[in-house]
């Protein structure tokens, strides 16, 4: 496929971040509530046990980011959010992979993150890092019953549709992932780079690509 424009799109966690960042959040966030823990323990059994699988991931994230919220105002989480990015989350980037996109930037051209966190979360770390220019769309929330729950929740092939409708995107030059829930924006790459993936992802995107299209695989120096 032939991308209309030249652009590079970058999923975010464990990608340009190692691990998850909202979960990371969450961490610190409820060390410093054990009131809020309380309140959330009834709901976690049931939001860990639908998070691993695509079909049913949005519902558990939607019901874990609802008990952690609940009666939390917007600009509180808002500020929590932003600060967090700023410090914490500064201290765990994938080196490699932020100075692919940094390399970019510096060569001016377009660079996107598609990414299931908060847009909040890389706008703060972008900021942290002195980066400018990078396009974002995530994960958005709306208020429900007290607390908030992800309207759209930005994975799969919501990301591409993401992309469409934000920024009038439907294919792009390269994108760099970790994760086999991104193959939508995989398969409409002209090249595709793996960062850290585990043997099935690896296996499921050699599969899954037509033949020809470039994949370039980053692991984690030893």
């Amino acid at each position: 496929m032939t991308p209309e424009r030249a652009v590079s799109v970058f999923d975010f966690d464990g990608t340009l971040v190692h691990g998850d960042s909202v979960t990371r959040f969450a961490v610190a966030y409820l060390a410093r509530r054990p009131g809020r823990l309380l309140f959330m323990l009834p709901f976690l059994p049931a939001s860990v046990a639908l998070l691993p699988f695509h079909a049913t991931r949005t519902p558990g994230v939607a019901l874990f980011w609802w008990a952690l919220t609940c009666g939390t105002g917007t600009r509180a989480l808002v500020t929590a959010l932003r600060t967090f990015a700023q410090t914490t989350l500064a201290e765990h980037v994938n080196e490699t992979t932020f100075a692919e996109l940094a390399a970019r930037l510096g060569r001016n051209e377009d660079v996107v993150v598609a990414t299931a966190a908060p847009p909040v979360i890389v706008h703060g770390l972008l900021r942290a890092r002195r980066l400018r220019g990078v396009r974002v769309v995530g994960t958005r929330c709306v208020r429900r019953f007290g607390g908030l729950v992800p309207s759209p929740h930005c994975i799969g092939a919501t990301k591409v549709s993401e992309l469409r409708r934000r920024f009038g995107l439907d294919a792009w030059a390269e994108v760099y992932t970790d994760s086999a829930f991104d193959l939508p924006i995989v398969l409409r790459a002209a090249s595709v780079n793996l960062v850290e993936p585990s043997r099935r992802t690896l296996a499921r995107v050699e599969r899954a690509l037509a033949s020809g299209v470039p994949l370039r695989v980053f692991r984690r120096a030893t």
